[in-house]
């Protein structure tokens, strides 16, 4: 550039010479500016290149404004051409700009509708529902991805309707496909039956079918959508059921055995895996409350008529949706019970920026990338149950996110503006965190959900007759002998726990393992003693429950390295136990732990000889020198309960003393070993009198 171009720009001053004016100023203006405002639409996207094509347009103006524009030209000027270039690539690059905003807007339109349709394909498979899709003209078949969950992998070798109308059954066939053909003629604008298929590989389904046509631009139908699910052989159970909907992050075991005690009552119980969970935390992003409550309902819909009585119930975000599903459904046929709904946040745990969330929400992109973290106490209060939470989070085991992005909790918060009024029924747990179900109360939750869905407590728990009132013990004596039976099994003195129960009181150890069986009586004390004295106990006690008759609470049963959390239950009549029995969450658990097969039920050989023997004895016509009488109480007493137990009689009773003694003496003799000395000495005495006589 010539040195007057240079001072020519930098000084804005009027030149009457044209040449020398546009010499020093057109190429600058055509040669620097335009590229650069190419580059940044290309790198900024339609918002950037506009605004550097409008500050360069500015330029141009203001240069022009000032004497020394591109534009600021005679007619006929030599440099006209680079003026029109210049002109040509200004026109360009709006062009080119109206172009990438076009193409970032359709760009946006089809994120959000794959992501729509991920939604929707992610609601149907949670719910068991497969969908397809056919041309009204062709009958050309598109399916959805989880058709093949539902329907087996050959579905996807169906690919229109006259091969779907070849599997179905032939008394259903001709009504299928009228039906189909009033859909997609429009003639009808939906339809829903029921109707048998038989599949290769699947057999023979009997699904529930719900047509719809749809409309394009002219009024015509241009498809055929259709929503399948499996119908049951009988529509209507008369049992009860009870759909049970799990928290934020979170599984089915969010309900702890709330499952199993349900079904024990006589419940069927339904449940769903919300959109986003039971895989990685990533796939909450873009997942809204919409989703979780449409897949809520969608379930509830399917389930619904299956059932003259449903109860809904919650955990957590689960209790919202269930609030707000019977809200929308008007539900009618049962009850719901909504646990530990997150209608207010706060609690000792609940981080102090909690207040600022509606802040950060606005932010772009920082919902989807802030996680919000599962940390101490995971919503528990129990410190036992809390350390093996811990130790599952620590292995990967993958029963709940360990994170969430704070996206969802968005999500819970518009879920929680949906439910502001009180519940029919609320009660104040003192006891436990966030995760009821686990915690400490577990065991008052699960009786009341048990007591408010008007089945019986102790059929819950397996313990039949349980329910018998027993007018003779008042409350405060059934907690006395509970606090004591606690405190034998804590310490894991299994004697003293038979000393309180009757004389047929009976352990019920469940599962298929070595320790499984019924332990009655002194005998079943002894058996269950030859595994339980090595180092079992139970710990972490949580709130009792007294119903009639009967005393629950929940513990942790400890083994050696097992922990194995479960319920505790006891009958009780008359100030004495009748019965215990434990009920763990995870018996595969203690299966796997203690191994070996469940103790035989019923005498074993060496228990029916012992008593033959004992029944021998009784036939002697003469009694056995003092001696031998102290021996048989002593291998009796050690072959039918084992080591000596109690205190030893006071100087007053001196034959109580002499028998304990004798017994005593026997300690860490095995009981087997004891019942063949005591069958050995019985024949020896039988056969000296034969032979006398």
């Amino acid at each position: 550039m010539a040195p007057g171009g240079l001072a020519t720009i930098l000084s804005h001053k009027h030149s009457d010479n044209a040449a020398q004016r546009f010499g020093g100023l057109a190429p600058t203006l055509a040669y620097v500016p335009m590229p650069l405002l190419l580059a940044t639409a290309l790198l900024w996207g339609p918002r950037g290149g506009a605004i550097a094509t409008l500050l360069g347009c500015l330029l141009i103006i203001h240069r022009t404004a000032a004497g020394a524009g591109p534009f600021n030209v005679i007619e006929g000027f030599p440099g006209e051409a680079v003026v029109e270039v210049q002109g040509f690539v200004i026109v360009w690059a709006l062009v080119m700009l109206l172009g990438r905003a076009l193409s970032e807007g359709r760009r946006t339109a089809l994120e959000e509708a794959r992501a729509w349709r991920l939604r929707y394909a992610r609601t149907l498979q949670a719910v068991g529902v497969a969908s397809v899709e056919y041309d009204a003209v062709t009958g050309r078949a598109t399916w959805s991805e989880g058709a093949a969950a539902l329907l087996g992998d050959t579905i996807r070798d169906v690919n229109s309707v006259d091969e779907w109308l070849d599997h179905i059954d032939a008394t259903d066939r001709g009504l299928v496909q009228a039906t189909w053909s009033a859909v997609a003629r429009g003639d009808a604008p939906d339809s829903v039956q029921e109707y048998a298929v038989t599949l290769p590989g699947s057999g023979r389904l009997h699904v529930h079918e719900r047509l719809a046509g749809i409309r394009g631009a002219d009024g015509k139908v241009e498809q055929v959508a259709a929503l399948l699910r499996r119908a049951g052989a009988d529509p209507r159970m008369s049992d009860p059921g009870v759909f049970l909907i799990h928290g934020l992050g979170g599984t089915e075991y969010d309900l702890g055995s709330m499952h199993k005690r349900l079904k024990r009552a006589g419940f069927v119980t339904h449940s769903l895996t919300l959109p986003g969970h039971g895989t990685q935390p990533e796939d909450l992003c873009g997942v809204r409350a919409e989703d979780w409550l449409e897949a809520v309902r969608a379930k509830y819909r399917e389930i619904i008529d299956q059932h003259e009585t449903l109860h809904v119930m919650g955990m957590c975000m689960g209790a919202l949706l269930a609030v707000e599903t019977v809200k929308r459904e008007q539900h009618t046929r049962g009850r719901l019970v909504a646990l530990a709904p997150p209608v207010y946040i706060d609690g000792w745990a609940t981080p102090w920026y909690r207040g600022l969330r509606p802040l950060l929400y606005r932010i772009p992109g920082v919902p989807n990338r802030m996680k919000v973290e599962e940390e101490e106490p995971f919503g528990i209060k129990n410190e036992q149950l809390r350390e093996i939470v811990k130790a599952k989070f620590a292995r990967g085991e993958n029963f709940h996110y360990q994170w969430v992005p704070l996206a969802c909790i968005r999500e819970v918060d518009r879920l929680r503006g949906y439910v502001r009024k009180g519940l029919q029924r609320m009660l104040v747990l003192e006891d436990s965190y966030h995760m009821v179900c686990v915690d400490n109360d577990r065991e008052l939750v699960a009786r009341n959900v048990v007591e408010f869905f008007e089945a019986s407590v102790g059929t819950s728990l397996g313990m039949a007759g349980a329910e018998r009132d027993d007018a003779r013990m008042t409350p405060d004596q059934v907690t006395g002998l509970l606090a004591a039976a606690r405190a034998d099994l804590e310490q894991g003195d299994l004697a003293a726990l038979y000393a309180r129960g009757k004389g047929d009181f009976a352990w019920f150890q469940p599962g298929a393992n070595r320790t499984s069986g019924v332990y009655r009586g002194d005998r079943g004390l002894a058996r269950l003693r030859e595994w339980a004295d090595a180092g079992l106990a139970f710990t972490a006690f949580g709130a009792p429950v007294l119903n009639t008759g009967m005393a629950v609470v929940p513990a942790t049963l400890r083994s050696g390295t097992l922990a194995s959390q479960g319920v505790l239950a006891f009958a009780l009549r008359d100030g004495k136990l009748l019965e215990g029995r434990w009920f763990p969450d995870e018996v595969a658990l203690e299966d796997a732990y203690f191994g070996g097969t469940p103790a035989l039920q019923g005498p074993s050989p060496a228990e029916k000889a012992f008593e033959a023997a004992a029944a021998l004895l009784k036939t002697l016509r003469q009694a056995p020198d003092h001696d031998t009488l102290l021996s048989l109480y002593a291998l009796y007493k050690q072959g039918s309960a084992g080591d000596a137990s109690g205190d030893r009689p006071g100087m007053m009773d001196m034959v109580g003393r002499a028998k304990y003694d004798a017994w005593a003496a026997r300690r860490g003799l095995p009981r087997e070993q004891a019942m063949r000395d005591y069958v050995a000495l019985v024949n020896q005495l039988k056969a000296a009198e034969t032979q006398s006589a």
